[in-house]
């Protein structure tokens, strides 16, 4: 009896150690077991503003307003378009309209001046002038005396300047003959810038002399007049082709219009003076003028 009450109490310690530690031992479980978070995600963080999210009516309305000052804005900066010019129309002129005239050109030149009824104009122009010697060429002019194109057109003053050149250029390279007509035309320009230029087109030949001819053709002709025609701008620079007065129904010079199929007769060339009168134009620079001037500018001639 001594003895069970002397292990009573470890007894006692036991048994309550048997009923108390799986007590502890399972609040120490709990307590050491992650928790779970039950809090809501926030949303993740944008670049995009803070402002409180619009209404799809205000949204509507700002885009609308922004679009109406985009229509506005645009219409503002429309630039106001300038009256376009009507071209310059050919109109009958009289024998008055050349007296400050100046003719350039070959042998059709030639026959103007020889044949033709404008002897109030300048004529310097030769039967073999090309536009590869015309650099080198001198001619009498009333008044003046022998002088080359280019001294001429620094001592006088011309309101139309007429240039025919090209049959005689033939045989020569096309390209390389444009340029230099190109060239010319410059030349013509800058010496006189007032002048109003004639370019005009080459006269077609017979059509026996072109189908015979291995470079005087009627088609060679036709593609330097095309060429040389680029040149006017309708504004100073003119182009007028007698060919649609002197043409037969082939294209080419009219055969009984002429004696050795290149040239004009004599009585024609009358007829190319009365058709000129009809491709005059009139200008605030187109007025018969007889100043003269010894101003000699520093542009020389095409070489």
């Amino acid at each position: 009896m001594k003895k069970f009450k002397m292990y009573s109490y470890t007894i006692l310690l036991i048994i309550s150690m048997i009923f108390v530690c799986p007590l502890i031992f399972r609040q120490i479980w709990k307590s050491s077991a992650p928790q779970k978070n039950t809090d809501p995600i926030p949303p993740a963080a944008t670049e995009e503003s803070t402002d409180p999210i619009q209404s799809n009516s205000e949204v509507i309305q700002q885009n609308n307003t922004v679009t109406t000052d985009n229509m506005i804005a645009t219409e503002a900066v429309q630039p106001t378009q300038a009256p376009t010019e009507p071209p310059i129309q050919f109109v009958q002129g009289d024998i008055s309209y050349f007296d400050d005239v100046l003719f350039i050109g070959d042998s059709r030149t030639v026959g103007i001046s020889e044949y033709g009824t404008l002897k109030n104009a300048d004529f310097f122009c030769n039967t073999g002038m090309s536009v590869y010697n015309l650099n080198k060429a001198r001619e009498s002019i009333d008044g003046i005396g022998s002088v080359t194109l280019e001294s001429l057109l620094s001592s006088k003053t011309y309101g139309k300047i007429y240039f025919m050149l090209g049959i005689n250029e033939l045989g020569y390279e096309m390209s390389q003959t444009i340029d230099k007509y190109r060239g010319w035309i410059d030349f013509l320009r800058q010496k006189q810038p007032d002048a109003i230029i004639f370019i005009q087109a080459n006269l077609h030949v017979t059509k026996a002399r072109s189908d015979s001819d291995s470079y005087i053709t009627n088609p060679n002709i036709n593609t330097l007049n095309g060429a040389i025609s680029r040149f006017a701008d309708g504004k100073h620079i003119f182009f007028i082709d007698p060919n649609e007065y002197f043409d037969d129904e082939t294209g080419s010079l009219r055969q009984d219009y002429t004696n050795d199929n290149v040239h004009l007769t004599g009585i024609h060339y009358q007829e190319w003076c009365n058709w000129l009168c009809t491709k005059t134009v009139q200008t605030a620079q187109s007025q018969p003028t007889s100043e003269t001037t010894s101003a000699i500018t520093s542009s020389g001639p095409v070489q």
